[in-house]
């Protein structure tokens, strides 16, 4: 009968296999729900920012003019907002109205 050697073969054991899903799949469970939550935040800041360069502009154009508040076409084509700042505050006005 032969007689069974250990082997030096280094490996991972089942368990310890096991283990490390476990924890791999815990910290996704963390992780996963935190950046959904962050991204949401990162929209509603941007959305923030955007309302107030519009406010800001707007007022900066009403005192440099002297006129009444401009639509968002007139602080572009003016050079108080960018081309960007356009696009952004019409999706934002589309977005309010639209919901």
């Amino acid at each position: 009968m032969k007689k069974f050697r250990k082997l030096n073969k280094k490996a991972f054991t089942l368990i310890e296999m096991l283990i490390v899903l476990v924890v791999v799949s815990l910290l996704m469970a963390i992780i996963i729900p935190n950046v959904a939550g962050q991204r949401e935040r990162i929209n509603e800041q941007a959305r923030t920012n955007i309302e107030e360069v519009i406010e800001t502009q707007s007022s900066t154009y009403q005192m440099v003019n002297g006129s009444e508040a401009p639509d968002l076409q007139t602080l572009f084509d003016e050079g108080y907002i960018t081309e960007r700042q356009l696009q952004e505050a019409q999706n934002l006005l589309t977005n309010d109205t639209g919901n």
